[in-house]
């Protein structure tokens, strides 16, 4: 800012956006994914999120019904988005998140993301392979909006809605400038 003059000739001349690239939310407790899940499976979790790699999505994604730490699973089946949660299918949940269903789509549709994606419940975490976890702190990686949506602050620049669309909105500014 002393390099440009100043605060005032700093931001006559360029916009600031600050933000994080992701929330965050409490945990109180966390659980290892692994031991719920009853497929042939390879399970990775880390923070509030987790993904399962299984030829039996179904049953991989069935079995972790009841489990408290587990808000939601998400899974494809015959090209097709299914999601569980307390075992029961209800694709709606999808809209309960900030762009969930384009976010679980993305997800599935990832060559190298598991068969299986699951979302915490609000307070948990889930435990990495190691067994390390944040609980009684904070963390993020679910698809609930506090874990989601990002905190944007702008000068001479609207914050946009989403991260993925930052570089548009500063490639904007630089072109239209917000007074």
């Amino acid at each position: 800012v002393d390099a440009a003059g100043g605060l005032d000739a700093f931001l006559e001349r360029y916009s600031v956006l600050v933000c994080s690239d992701h929330g965050q939310t409490n945990v109180h407790d966390a659980v290892r994914l692994q031991e719920h899940v009853h497929a042939p499976a390879i399970v990775t979790a880390s923070n509030r999120a987790g993904m399962i790699y299984t030829d039996e999505p179904r049953i991989a994604a069935a079995s972790l019904a009841g489990v408290d730490a587990v808000d939601a699973a998400f899974f494809l089946e015959d090209g097709a988005v299914v999601a569980l949660k307390d075992g029961d299918e209800d694709a709606a949940i999808l809209d309960a998140y900030p762009l969930g269903r384009e976010r679980v789509e993305a997800a599935l549709r990832n060559p190298n993301a598991g068969e299986v994606l699951v979302s915490a419940a609000p307070g948990w975490e889930l435990a990495d392979l190691a067994g390390m976890h944040h609980a009684g702190g904070g963390s993020h990686g679910s698809l609930d909006a506090g874990d989601s949506e990002v905190p944007m602050l702008g000068i001479g620049i609207d914050p946009p809605a989403r991260t993925v669309d930052v570089k548009d909105a500063m490639l904007e500014s630089v072109q239209s400038p917000v007074s």
